[in-house]
């Protein structure tokens, strides 16, 4: 049977109708498919940057905060301003890539996204979103925020050196409004050290996390919400920033007892420039072994937001042995370490790591003793009726110490079979680093 020409005129618009609604469709979901709402769906970790500048441009504070939409569990990295490093992104004198500098001059010479992957390097992972507030917008989000609650252990009434300004602030716990908040941020005292300064910076850095998360309701409010994503600069869209600070409004500082993660290196003067770089330690492996072992914390739904106490004893005839280490523990999250001692001879043969607990395996014990490559484990609970300790785990350095991990990781033969730990692989320079402690005790 003939198909009429009419027929045949309409089965092919029909068919043209519906080439069209295809292509539309795919079309309308192609520009839906955001990488950036994709990343926000999908990742354990969120990986953000937040940065604080001053109306010249420079990087007044920096963190990264590593949040997991998962476990709710969140760790804050404070890259340091004067962290020292040959920089790809800069140039020398000659025209030349590469040059050794200050990681914030990064930020003042090359801007905000060639800033975040010189810090995505130095933390060993890339940097996923970025905030930017300068610091009268920080006061203007302050005011927002119905203020900033800081300590400050001593009220403030001084004159800049060169008597252009003068510097007001009430001490105690106190809330600062925008105006406090920004001369917060910028005095800084003739009796003040560069790391007391930047301290204070991490505070109100904190301070915001937590006023995000008490004004939550108000900040997310969508009819309010422009008002606060006008003072901060991000690449994304409005719609991706307010998933973000959906997630991060979520970090309640108080329950996590949020301390930001230490950077730990040596200072060393530049003889070009006289600047004083802080350099990573060993080669810049020890921070991204850090950063590593806090993720994996992070996605861990079984871990614990209580912070342990260490304590570190020298039980060699290495002097300083303690201290260093001491040192390099306070770089990760989870653990307030105690002031340094001698152990009770200096002959010890093995590294050994004491838990004092009730419970014979923790989480947190494996993590610490897979850090430092220790097997040696032994359980003293403290109790009324033995031994009393104020730490929750005690290690005793012994001769296989390099410095940075137990050599051959000793097993001792008497062990509980529950305190196993597997061994990190790996290994960085041996020897006492030469480290300077930034940021908090």
């Amino acid at each position: 049977m003939k198909v009429s020409t009419d027929k045949k005129g309409v089965v092919f618009l029909v068919l043209i109708l519906a080439v069209i609604v295809a292509a539309g469709v795919f079309i309308a979901v192609s520009l839906n498919a955001d990488p950036e709402s994709d990343s926000l769906r999908s990742t354990d970790v969120i990986k953000t940057m937040l940065v604080i500048s001053d109306d010249d441009g420079n990087a007044l504070a920096t963190d990264v905060i590593f949040y997991s939409p998962k476990t709710h569990k969140v760790a804050l990295f404070n890259i340091p301003g004067n962290t020292g490093d040959i920089f790809a992104s800069l140039t020398d004198a000659s025209g030349k890539q590469g040059r050794t500098d200050r990681i914030d001059a990064v930020y003042r010479e090359k801007g905000i996204d060639a800033y975040a992957l010189e810090v995505g390097k130095l933390l060993g992972k890339d940097i996923s979103f970025t905030l930017e507030i300068t610091l009268d917008n920080f006061g203007l989000l302050t005011d927002l925020l119905g203020g900033m609650k800081l300590f400050v252990p001593n009220g403030v009434d001084v004159r800049a050196d060169d008597g252009s300004a003068r510097w007001l602030l009430p001490g105690g716990s106190v809330t600062l409004d925008g105006d406090k908040i920004q001369t917060y941020m910028s005095y800084k005292l003739s009796e003040e050290e560069d790391t007391d300064v930047m301290d204070r910076r991490q505070n109100a850095v904190v301070s915001l996390l937590t006023a995000f998360h008490e004004q939550r309701s108000v900040l997310l409010d969508k009819k309010n919400f422009p008002l606060y994503a006008e003072k901060i600069k991000t690449s994304s869209t409005q719609k991706i920033l307010y998933r973000l600070l959906e997630h991060l409004s979520n970090i309640n500082t108080e329950n996590d007892r949020l301390v930001p993660n230490v950077l730990q290196g040596s200072l060393r003067t530049l003889p070009s420039s006289q600047q004083k770089l802080l350099f990573p330690l060993y080669n810049g492996e020890f921070i991204k072994n850090v950063v590593d072992k806090s993720i994996e914390e992070l996605v861990n739904e079984g871990g614990t937001n209580y912070r342990y106490v260490v304590e570190v004893l020298n039980g060699t005839m290495v002097q300083g042995a303690a201290a260093n280490t001491a040192i390099l523990l306070k770089g990760l999250g989870n653990y307030d370490i105690l002031p340094p001692q001698d152990a009770d001879r200096n002959d010890y043969e093995h590294t050994v790591i004491i838990n004092h607990m009730q419970s014979a395996s923790t989480e947190a014990l494996k993590s610490l003793a897979s850090f430092i490559n220790c097997k040696n484990l032994e359980h003293r609970p403290s109790s009324g009726a033995t031994e009393v300790s104020s730490a929750d785990f005690t290690i005793i350095l012994g001769k296989d110490w390099d410095g940075r991990y137990v050599q051959g990781g000793y097993e001792n033969p008497n062990k509980e079979e529950e305190s196993e730990v597997d061994s990190v692989g790996g290994s960085v320079e041996s020897g006492e680093p030469d480290v300077s402690t930034m940021g908090h005790d």
